[in-house]
């Protein structure tokens, strides 16, 4: 048996939209498998006939669902009998195994979406004459509701695969799926009218690959708040991302450049990888701000054969192993941009807005940074993850974490299940700059647990500070939090003053750091080995906790205060530590 089986989800789509939805990730947490939808080209009945049939005759598996439309009929010499592309596709599936499932003839459904009411394929004598076919000459099933056709799929698909397994049938569930695990290999971001060419795109960068690709035609365009939460569910299951540049998405992307930017940002820092496939459109044209790590000129016309070797390549590159399944960690840096702290240093209106006491702290802080000769301005980069905190020369807090992300991904508890950690990145400009879309996606992030690397020194610009405190991740215990210091151990002076700011600052986390003895919370970092040695600790930690939430411990507290117990802290469990609790 192949690595994986393919399974082909055909239907028509306007009426099927929502079963589609729930079958789709229903197969999809089968080990094993591989769907192939009308999704993979554009989300509308009349997809590219051509395509579909040739990834029908490439699958193992064929999937069939039928209700009371018979779907879009090309015309044309490809089709001379001027049959429906769903009825087409199953006849191409012939000699293979076809799952099929029929809506019962008494199940609720919108008059709308039959060709009874709309008149279409013979006022509803087509797709009749189809479905009394299935059901006469085919052992289909037949289903009512999304959720319960999901499970007959999924059931059907689980016992055809059993069937195929050499040696003697395991009677083992499903595996089930992870929170925030990462199934798909890419997601490709086009313009709605650029479908056709990203669908061709998604079979091209798709090839040889374990993972399908995710097609989005509005997450370039994403305005309002439900658009945004779609790309987020989306992008966040998809190992790297890529966006289609031609000239019909320039124009508007070109338009409203902040939003652009913005869009593409968040491709880049969930998935950790951003490609630009950029056809028909001149280099010069690309602005430097849509920050990508390639870009591949795929030429005017049909794509070249050498680009696209080279973005699958890249692609292939930023898969995990074969076999492993992979699953994000969030991540935000609170640190200070270099113009940042320039105009922290250089503005008196900025710095006036700290209290005298900070203001002579904060001096006295820079002060004892010069004397020592360290550079420490040096350390502060364009963005706030090229912040290199042990040394102007040093490494960024980004190659750090994902270095040691790659290492715990290859020891302990996380290799054994064979997982692979994706970081995947969270910037704290967008709290910064207060977007209202944003703003539930990192409630609902920190909630679930992430992990949140602070600059103590930042915490003196009173704009990081005042959004830092106003943060869901202030004082929140599920969040994996540790602070850096700009010196080295041992300077007992500095230390003092240090440890007396992240008191009054950090309240909670100081509570947790030094009478709860979290170790999931960590202060006053001042070498690298010493953060790395947490971070490889901290993050596997965190994968569990984003599986299994712990209680929240303030809840706790107001329930024991009512009940009149002295406490209702829960027992831990910390894998990292040999299973013991604390």
């Amino acid at each position: 048996m192949a690595e994986f089986c393919t399974v082909y989800l055909s239907s028509s789509y306007v009426d099927l939209k929502a079963h589609r939805e729930a079958v789709y990730k229903a197969l999809n947490q089968l080990s094993g498998v591989k769907v192939i939808a009308m999704e993979d080209y554009v989300a509308r009945d009349d997809r590219p006939l051509a395509a579909c049939l040739a990834d029908v005759a490439a699958c193992d598996v064929y999937v069939g669902l039928f209700a009371w439309r018979y779907g879009f009929v090309p015309g044309g010499d490809e089709n001379p009998d001027g049959r429906s592309i769903t009825e087409l596709e199953f006849e191409a599936a012939q000699g293979k195994p076809r799952l099929v499932f029929v809506l019962k003839a008494d199940a609720p459904w919108p008059p709308p979406f039959t060709d009874f009411v709309s008149g279409e394929n013979e006022r509803g004598a087509r797709i009749s004459a189809l479905r009394k076919r299935l059901l006469d000459e085919r052992l289909a099933t037949e289903f009512s509701d999304p959720m319960a056709l999901a499970a007959a799929v999924s059931n059907a698909v689980s016992n055809h695969l059993r069937t195929l397994r050499r040696g003697p049938v395991q009677e083992t569930a499903p595996p089930q799926r992870l929170h925030r695990e990462v199934t798909h290999a890419l997601y490709l971001a086009h313009h709605p009218d650029d479908a056709e060419l990203a669908a061709s795109l998604a079979r091209e960068l798709a090839l040889g690959l374990e993972r399908p690709v995710r097609l989005s035609a509005e997450a370039l365009f994403a305005r309002d708040e439900r658009a945004v939460s779609a790309r987020e569910e989306h992008v966040i299951a998809c190992h790297a991302a890529a966006a289609l540049i031609t000239p019909r998405s320039l124009a508007p992307l070109a338009a409203e450049p902040d939003e652009s930017a913005l869009a593409l940002a968040v491709l880049r820092g969930r998935t950790g990888a951003l490609a630009l496939l950029v056809a028909g459109v001149k280099d010069e044209e690309v602005t430097a701000r849509w920050r990508a790590d390639a870009r591949f000129a795929l030429g005017d016309g049909a794509p070249e054969a050498a680009p696209l070797a080279a973005a699958r390549a890249w692609l292939a590159a930023r898969q995990p192993p074969p076999g492993h399944r992979s699953v994000g960690v969030p991540m935000c840096v609170v640190a200070t941009t270099r113009a940042e702290l320039d105009a922290l240093e250089s503005n008196p209106a900025l710095l006036a807005r700290l209290a005298p006491a900070d203001q002579a702290e904060f001096q006295a802080l820079v002060d004892a940074l010069e004397a020592d000769g360290v550079d420490w301005r040096g350390r502060y980069g364009e963005t706030r993850h090229r912040w290199r905190p042990f040394g102007a020369d040093g490494s960024s807090i980004r190659r750090i974490t994902e270095e040691i992300a790659e290492r715990a991904g290859m020891s302990g508890t996380i290799r054994q299940r064979q997982r692979h950690i994706r970081l995947q990145w969270y910037p704290f400009d967008a709290l910064v700059g207060d977007d209202i879309r944003l703003r539930p996606i990192y409630r609902a992030m920190a909630r679930a647990g992430c992990v949140v690397l602070v600059d103590e020194i930042s915490l003196f610009h009173p704009a990081l500070r005042e959004t830092f405190q106003n943060s869901p991740f202030f004082n929140n215990d599920q969040v994996a939090i540790v602070t850096v210091s700009p010196f080295d151990p041992g300077r007992d002076r500095i230390q003092a003053l240090l440890e007396e700011a992240a008191r009054r600052r950090l309240a909670g986390a100081f509570d947790r750091f030094a009478v709860e003895y979290d170790p999931q919370c960590e202060l006053a970092v001042g070498d690298e080995r010493r953060l790395k040695r947490w971070l490889h600790a901290s993050l596997p930690a965190t994968l569990a906790r984003l599986q299994a939430p712990q209680p929240d411990r303030s809840a706790l507290g107001a329930l024991a205060a009512e009940l009149g117990e002295p406490a209702l802290a829960p027992k831990r469990d910390y894998p990292w530590g040999g299973g013991g609790r604390t």
